[in-house]
């Protein structure tokens, strides 16, 4: 139950974190088309379709929170939960482009000191890190098997 709850602490500080950097997206995309294109639509069609694209990696971070929230409601009800444990709400995945949805910020229930969470679990950098250091050791073996 612990380690779900942090998990779920972790993908919503991605998720969060996401969404901060694509508000940003489209002016970045904007200064990228703008000296190759001359025609208005086309750079708008370009701009919308390349923030669609990326657009089910928020989707599905946001399935997997509400997949590990409902993992915990069900450890909840069969008394597998500490009693007094809180359980997070779940993420409206239709309103999830508004960034108003309060449950995006709800963490403060479950995660009493904000550095709680390891840098595995939420920090992008470390995690390439990790698996950087992960192909590099494969590289070792596979060099020395040659």
């Amino acid at each position: 139950f612990f380690e779900m709850r942090m998990n779920v602490c972790a993908l919503k500080r991605r998720l969060r974190d996401k969404l901060w950097e694509r508000r940003f997206e489209e002016g970045r995309l904007r200064a990228d088309y703008r000296p190759f294109v001359t025609g208005k639509y086309y750079v708008c069609a370009q701009i919308t379709r390349a923030t669609e694209r990326r657009g089910g990696v928020f989707k599905r971070l946001a399935n997997k929170i509400n997949a590990l929230i409902n993992d915990m409601t069900v450890l909840k009800k069969s008394r597998a939960a500490p009693g007094m444990a809180t359980l997070p709400s779940l993420i409206d995945v239709s309103n999830i482009w508004d960034m108003a949805d309060p449950a995006l910020y709800e963490d403060w229930d479950m995660v009493q000191d904000e550095d709680t969470a390891p840098a595995w679990l939420c920090d992008e950098e470390t995690r390439r890190g990790i698996v950087a250091m992960l192909e590099k050791a494969r590289c070792k073996e596979e060099k020395r098997r040659l």
